[in-house]
């Protein structure tokens, strides 16, 4: 790239499933609400941004344990940490 000139956000840029569970990780911490609550709340809002289709499942179900996805199961296992303490 020989400038540094270039639009940022152009007309039809659009953002990703990472970024809506990044911003709803964000929430959590940031307002203290249980993960579950603040992933169901923001992937309700953006349901349309390319989630697996066993996450999103599982994110809208009432059952929350680990269902053999490796992310989820870190997800599941970071929640525990926090609901100790």
């Amino acid at each position: 790239m020989d400038s540094k000139e270039f639009e940022l956000f152009p007309p039809n840029s659009t953002f990703t499933d990472d970024t809506v569970l990044i911003v709803a990780v964000a929430d959590s911490l940031l307002n203290n609400i249980p993960y579950p609550e603040s992933f169901y709340k923001w992937i309700s809002k953006y349901s349309d941004k390319g989630y697996g289709q066993q996450f999103f499942q599982w994110i809208m179900s009432k059952d929350k344990k680990p269902y053999g996805s490796r992310a989820i199961t870190k997800i599941y296992y970071i929640m525990a940490l926090f609901q100790k303490k």
